[in-house]
């Protein structure tokens, strides 16, 4: 059974943070005790929140919780400006 994304009430979300722990944490290592696997979990964490997502316009979890969004537009903002003044100035000189 799968989630379908196009529900608004489902459990996709929580379904999609356990299908990366499978692939992070449980494919790729043993544990002897359950202290080891919560010695891990912050390893988890950090990996979840760096990874780019398709849901998030391609951008990582701490990307949109920092504001980079903001930068990009801050970015193209001033690249709209640069040709603007190319275009005035002759270049070709």
């Amino acid at each position: 059974m799968f989630a379908n994304f196009k529900l608004g009430k489902s459990n996709n979300m929580i379904e999609a943070l356990n299908k990366k722990f499978k692939r992070f944490v449980l494919l790729n290592f043993s544990f002897e005790t359950p202290s080891d696997l919560e010695a891990l979990l912050p390893q988890m964490v950090d990996y979840y929140n760096n990874i780019l997502q398709p849901n998030l316009g391609h951008r990582s979890p701490l990307e949109v919780l920092n504001g980079v969004e903001e930068l990009k537009i801050d970015l193209a903002e001033a690249r709209r400006k640069r040709i603007e003044v190319n275009k005035e100035r002759c270049c070709l000189g």
